[in-house]
């Protein structure tokens, strides 16, 4: 029921370690320095979140969500909302935009077609 209750739009504050500029400058150029910004909340969306596993104090789920959502914060507000205190110890992304992590490959796939291409250009 905790997970269901993020589906659909959903505020969300970044976090100070993130990319997000504000008056010119990266969230985390602020935070380097122990400078704490006000930040704005954003209007995101949910469109699903599901569980995947339960263990005593390890929590494992799925979401699909809006451009712009910081998953480590989802993390930090479904331990909130289940009354304790939780953080992302692993994240996976699946998929972004029409691209699949079935789609990917390997860095060392990766480098050696680089290298051919650069290879073909001398």
């Amino acid at each position: 029921k905790v997970l269901e209750s993020f589906i659909g739009n959903y505020s969300q504050i970044p976090p100070m370690f993130s990319a997000k500029k504000v008056a010119g400058k990266k969230l985390y150029e602020y935070a380097r320095k122990n400078i704490m910004v006000k930040r704005d909340a954003v209007m995101l969306k949910i469109f699903s979140v599901s569980l995947n596993s339960f263990d005593t104090n390890i929590i494992s789920f799925s979401v699909e969500c809006s451009k712009g959502t910081y998953v480590r914060v989802l993390g930090k507000d479904i331990a909130e909302k289940l009354g304790t205190v939780g953080y992302l110890n692993s994240l996976t992304r699946t998929n972004v935009g029409d691209y699949t992590l079935k789609q990917s490959q390997s860095i060392e796939s990766f480098e050696e077609t680089w290298k051919s291409i650069i290879q073909k250009k001398n």
